[in-house]
């Protein structure tokens, strides 16, 4: 680390601060112990990862030699491959009646999903992930002026962590938990202040810590983009007023038998923040930290990086390139060797402008009297061979062939071979794919955590745009309508998966569609409608859309509401009992709900030993609309079968 020769330059905040809430030496000396264990343990990770921020941008090079671009390619073409594969998020309720809640969340991820920016935050902490090997999010914030969560991403380099630590809040039963761990940031001046809930930040510094993990980042960044870094340079920002920062120290551990969060300024000396997320021995209880990984290993948090399997080929096909160019530049160049005795005017040796001369005495036979120096040449198709070879292995660690990278390969192959091979780079990136769903579940967990935590029941609202085959909508959620007794189960899929299991059943669905269709019992709406159509990618506005709901389906969403309430509902003479005990699995499960359906079942037995009395449904349809054949009256006319109402 570079020290910090700067003099030491203090700016105390003008309004008055509250006295901290409580006596903090004791969590200071835990504190210190802590960030110089974990400071200890990563600071040649966190260096070696600066450096390599060069390798990347390939900015700090000599001007008279050329580097190789690997690492730039390969993580562009991972990039690519990971950010296009975009992760989505399905809740469902674990009760029933919870159909309409998990419709609302969906809704609102998608807009939140917008609203958070989140294509944005994804792909740099994709990036991160590629380049680190990890990436990390904070999900604590919340916007109250736009009823939001406010994800934040980490700067992976700058963070501090406990050595045994495999992951924030620990993996399968918790195993290898974060004891402690925070990174370095900014408060601005203006944010100083009680309803932020600081404290005692009464004459504050903006001194910089010896060793300071953000400014050695912003250096190596500098130096990677080939600019000149800023440090021991004499830079004031005592008089920048209300735009003053005050560097810190944000840090999350255990403190009390609680998890806390904490902000330390003036060098690590003094705590200005002070809140507790909750008990310590609550499982529920987590650090608002999320960690993606790309090719983690068991029991490690780092896992591999990009750079782990590319810096090493890097670097020795820019030393070939720049032999192979130094080769080139000597053959058509070469060293001179000039009889002196037979030179008889020097001058004469001018014309040779770009080749070294070297001057022989004595008698030698110098053929002409100037020839070329004789010496070995390197062989070229070893040089090819080894940059080939070093390609090859980066290419084959990482998943990323010379096809996937949009250049032709250096090689012919079939179509099938080439086939092959794409099938395989897919499989590898599903895989990261599928590895990317873990901290994909735990970011919407949080979110929905957040809103658990900060939704007020009976006041707060929220207006949510939604885009369906009828244009734009706005719809108004509560607290009640969006959240459950029960929390939701959470499905991250990627859409690789998704295209790929949807083509399958596509097409198996299809060939059993094409054995029903002439089956009078079966339910040709629904197989059209909700197999076909989802299958298909509609989503379910269009389906409403495409086949708008059946009288029976609305009667039986109206009976729902009662039916949740555990009010009774009788059945009526014309119903099409499949529809409505299909619409009736989305009420809550009640006593009046078991009796209703049971009422159906009953309908529908009286249906099948007295077909007479009963008129025929179209078995196209399936709809409900049930119309008297000839010589048959009405079911109303009849008056044969009367309402049924079982007693709850």
């Amino acid at each position: 680390m570079l020290k910090n020769e700067n003099k030491t330059e203090k700016e105390e905040v003008n309004n008055k601060a509250p006295e901290a809430p409580q006596d903090f030496s004791d969590l200071l000396k835990q504190f210190e112990a802590e960030y110089v264990l974990g400071h200890d343990h990563q600071k040649e990770e966190l260096k070696e990862n600066l450096s390599r921020l060069k390798l990347y941008n390939n900015q700090k090079k000599d001007k008279k030699r050329v580097a190789d671009t690997s690492l730039f390619s390969i993580m562009q073409t991972m990039l690519a491959a990971l950010y296009v594969n975009a992760l989505s998020v399905v809740f469902d309720g674990n009760d029933d009646g919870d159909g309409g809640t998990a419709e609302n969340l969906n809704n609102m991820a998608k807009y939140d999903y917008k609203v958070m920016m989140k294509h944005i935050l994804d792909y740099y902490l994709i990036w991160d992930t590629c380049f680190l090997g990890y990436g990390l999010i904070e999900m604590e914030e919340f916007d109250r002026d736009k009823m939001l969560p406010v994800p934040n991403n980490i700067d992976g380099m700058t963070f501090i962590r406990d050595p045994k630590a495999i992951s924030p809040n620990g993996v399968l039963n918790g195993s290898g938990a974060m004891r402690f761990g925070g990174y370095p940031i900014d408060i601005k001046k203006t944010d100083l202040n009680p309803d932020n809930g600081y404290f005692d930040y009464d004459g504050i510094t903006i001194e910089e810590e010896i060793d300071s993990l953000m400014k050695d980042a912003q250096d190596a960044r500098d130096q990677a983009e080939g600019y000149q870094t800023l440090r021991n340079k004499n830079i004031s920002s005592k008089d920048m007023g209300d735009n003053v920062i005050y560097p810190a120290f944000k840090w999350f551990t255990h403190h009390k038998g609680n998890k806390i969060k904490m902000i330390v300024a003036n060098n690590r000396q003094r705590i200005i923040k002070y809140e507790v997320i909750g008990k310590s021995s609550d499982p529920k209880v987590k650090f608002p930290i999320i960690k993606r990984d790309l090719f983690p290993n068991s029991k490690s948090w780092s896992g591999t990086s990009i750079p782990d399997l590319v810096e090493d080929k890097q670097r020795q096909k820019s030393v070939m390139l720049n032999l192979a160019l130094d080769s080139v530049k000597s053959a058509t160049y070469p060293a001179m060797v000039y009889a002196e005795n037979r030179i008889k005017n020097k001058a004469d040796l001018k014309r040779i402008k770009f080749n070294k001369l070297i001057g022989v005495k004595g008698e030698a036979d110098i053929r002409g009297a100037v020839a070329p120096l004789a010496k070995d040449m390197p062989r070229m198709d070893l040089i090819n061979y080894i940059l080939d070879a070093l390609d090859g292995s980066a290419q084959i660690a990482t998943g990323s062939p010379e096809m996937q990278q949009g250049q032709l390969s250096g090689k012919s192959r079939t179509l099938g071979e080439l086939n092959l091979v794409q099938s395989n780079v897919t499989k590898r990136h599903t895989l990261a794919g599928r590895i990317f769903g873990w901290s994909e579940h735990a970011f919407w967990e949080m979110w929905y955590e957040l809103y658990k935590k900060h939704f007020k029941s009976g006041i707060d609202e929220k207006m949510i745009r939604i885009t369906g085959a009828y244009g734009n909508r706005w719809r108004k959620l509560t607290k009640e309508n969006m959240t459950y007794l029960q929390d939701p189960d959470i499905t991250i899929e990627d859409n690789d998966t998704n295209e790929s299991r949807n083509a399958r059943e596509r097409i198996l669905m299809t060939n059993y569609g094409n054995v029903i269709i002439n089956d009078p019992e079966a339910n040709q709406r629904y197989f059209r409608k909700n197999i076909l159509g989802k299958l298909n990618g509609l989503d379910h506005e269009q389906l409403e859309r495409l086949y708008p709901p059946s009288v029976d389906e609305l009667l039986a969403l109206e009976e729902n509401e009662k039916l949740s309430n555990n009010d009774l509902v009788p059945v009526g003479e014309n119903d099409n009992h499949e529809i409505h005990i299909e619409q009736h699995m989305r009420a809550a499960q009640t006593n009046a709900l078991d009796s209703h359906v049971k009422a159906h079942r009953t309908m529908q037995r009286i249906k099948k030993n007295q077909p007479d009395i009963f008129p025929q449904e179209n078995p196209i349809e399936g709809l409900g609309e049930e119309v008297p054949q000839a010589g048959q009256r009405s079911l109303s006319a009849q008056n044969a079968v009367p309402n049924i109402n079982l007693e709850v």
